[in-house]
Order: structure tokens, then sequence, then C-alpha cells
């Protein structure tokens, strides 16, 4: 609405003046009101504030208010929770004719606290691929992140997971949601099903070699029983040494320190141990450089490894019947081998 102001001035009889002006009255706005897209605001969260206005003189600006700066504060037009209560918006419009409006309490937002998520294993340990519980605590509806990202969601308060990783969850009341709870470390052991072999038939003081795979790993352990009062803690001892002869039973026994369940005992085959059989002495007569081959060597079954010692004037010391050529005596040992059970047997000749 316009209005036209018209000034006349007269000085004496004869002077005039005259002018004329507009003055247009600027029109409020009709109605004013904010909306949002929730009637909350969580603790630490932030809502959307937005205006509603008809009539009046665009453009305008404005400016948010709360009741009480404690509970929630304006940023622009972004209410930001702070702590739980209850807020009313006020704003402050200026339209384009810099006309100031205040519109008091235009909205009543409720800040609420936000759920504390609480995470609980009732076993850190998953043992091969054998599935481990999470129980959540804190609300009716959860999210499950596995390694900061997320792995399921659902409104169960338990998860059924074999997955190895650092486990965190959120919670939400049907409002807000709750920040990370502290991570959960789960482990996983992977256990074999430990088989081993060793050698069936052996000489007394020689090595029984143990051949499998079990081996040294964390939380397990090993206990060997060689059946002849000795032991070994070793995870794999590799050979073992019987001094009297007779049949042995190797065993092991496993156990982990985390997956009880999968404690077991091993066992190997059966171990025939022999004494070697004793050596002779032995003459033999031969002619001056002259090639004379070794007659009447002393043989048994399984002794099939030969060793002459010393070797010299000998063509090979390592057969039975060596060819011999020397313009000496010379007194030799023979070492027989059993190429079974390493029992050695030590011939004297002269």
């Amino acid at each position: 609405m316009s209005y036209n102001i018209k000034l006349a001035a007269y000085s004496g009889g004869s002077c005039a003046d005259q002018s004329n002006t507009t003055i247009q009255i600027v029109p409020p706005p009709q109605s004013f009101s904010v909306t949002t897209p929730k009637n909350f605001v969580c603790i630490a969260d932030s809502l959307l504030v937005s205006p509603v206005i008809t009539g009046g003189v665009p453009s305008y600006s404005y400016q948010y208010f709360s009741n009480n700066n404690g509970t929630a504060n304006f940023n622009n037009n972004v209410l930001k929770g702070k702590t739980s209560g209850t807020v009313d918006i006020s704003v402050k419009v200026q339209d384009s004719k810099q006309c100031l409006y205040t519109y008091d309490n235009v909205k009543s937002i409720t800040v609420r606290d936000i759920p504390i998520a609480n995470l609980i294993a009732r076993d850190t340990n998953i043992c091969n691929s054998d599935s481990v519980v999470l129980v959540g605590r804190g609300s009716n509806s959860f999210k499950w992140f596995l390694n900061k990202q997320l792995f399921a969601s659902s409104v169960v308060d338990t998860l059924l997971t074999n997955r190895p990783g650092a486990y965190q969850i959120t919670v939400n009341d049907g409002f807000c949601n709750s920040l990370l709870s502290d991570s959960v470390m789960l482990y996983q052991y992977l256990i074999p099903s430990y088989a081993f072999t060793n050698t069936k038939y052996i000489c007394i003081n020689q090595p029984v070699k143990i051949t499998g795979n079990t081996s040294a790993t964390k939380g397990a352990h090993f206990n060997w029983d060689f059946g002849d009062s000795t032991s070994s803690i070793l995870a794999n001892p590799l050979t073992h040494k019987y001094t009297k002869n007779g049949k042995y039973l190797i065993k092991a026994n496993f156990t982990h320190d985390y997956c009880p369940k999968y404690n077991t005992s091993i066992i190997g085959d059966s171990v025939k141990v022999v004494d070697p059989l004793k050596g002779g002495e032995y003459t033999m007569f031969v002619l001056s450089n002259t090639d004379t081959l070794f007659t009447n060597i002393k043989l048994d079954s399984g002794y099939t490894n030969y060793a002459w010692s010393p070797g010299i004037y000998l063509s090979n010391p390592n057969i039975a019947y060596p060819v011999f050529n020397a313009n000496r005596s010379m007194d030799y040992v023979l070492t027989r081998t059993d190429t079974v059970s390493y029992c050695q047997i030590g011939d004297q000749y002269h």
C-alpha cells in the first residue's frame, strides 16, 4: 500500500513552493512456521530447521535461537542436541526492506539421550570354523560391525559368527543411535587333525624317525610318551633312541589352551627294537704284492652295508669281498650295517 504526501510552503503573499513524495507501507508476512524432519533430536546429533512463510516482501533472512542453549543450540538453521531436555525454537525474520519480525516459541523440540551399546563375547576364541556367540546390550535394534565395516543388522541381541576380527555394535532405541561400543576381538585357531608315523624296526641306540604334522603354535601343547618311561614336550621331537630291545608304542597327547574341545591322543606305529649281532675275530692268509680276493667273509641276512677300516690296500673298502694287495700284514675292522634296523657288527680281520 502506497501513500502520496504533498508539502507546500509560502513566503509572504507572493512566494510559494511545494513538493510531493510517495511512502510505501510494507506488509508483514501473513503466516510463519518452521518444519523439521522429526520432533526430536538426539544428543550429539543435528536437526535441520526449515522456514515456512507466506506473504510479506521476500527475500528473507532468518536468525534461529533456542530458549535453552545448554540443552541445544543453533548453527545457522541446524539445531544440535547437547543434553536431554526440551527446547523452544524462536526465529527473527528480516525481509528485503530490512523490516524485522520476531516469532517466539514456534516449535518445541525434545532432546533425547542416546542409548549406550555394550558388546559381550561368551568366548573370544574361534576354534577352526566353530562359531562363537556375541551378545549385544543397550536396546532392541542392533548393527554389528567387523573391523569398522557393517557386518550385519538384527533385532535380536545375539550374533553367531566364525570370522575373526574386531567386533563393535551400535544400538537404536527407536529414536536415537548409540555410539560404537568398545571392540571385542575374536581370535581364530586352526587345529588340524594331527597324525604321525614312525620307524617300525630299529636297533638299540639308533634314532627312530618321527614324521608328522605336529607343530608349535600358540596355545598348543604336546606330551610324547615313547613307551620306555621317557617323554618329550616338543611339538615335533623328530627322533628318539631306545636303549633296550623290546616292543614300544609311541603316543602323543595334544591339549590346547583355548580349544579344549580338540584335545586328543595320537597313537603311532609299534616299534620293534632289536640288539645287533655280535662281531667276530678272523685270520686270513694272503700273498705279498699279489692281488688276493678276500673270501670266507662272515655274512648275515640284512647286514648288507659294508665298510672296511682302514681302507688302504683294498680295491674297494665298501664291498664285502675287496681285493687286497700289499707287501705287509694289515689288521682290518669290517663294519656291517643292517639297512633296515641300522644295527652294526664290527668284525676284526688279521
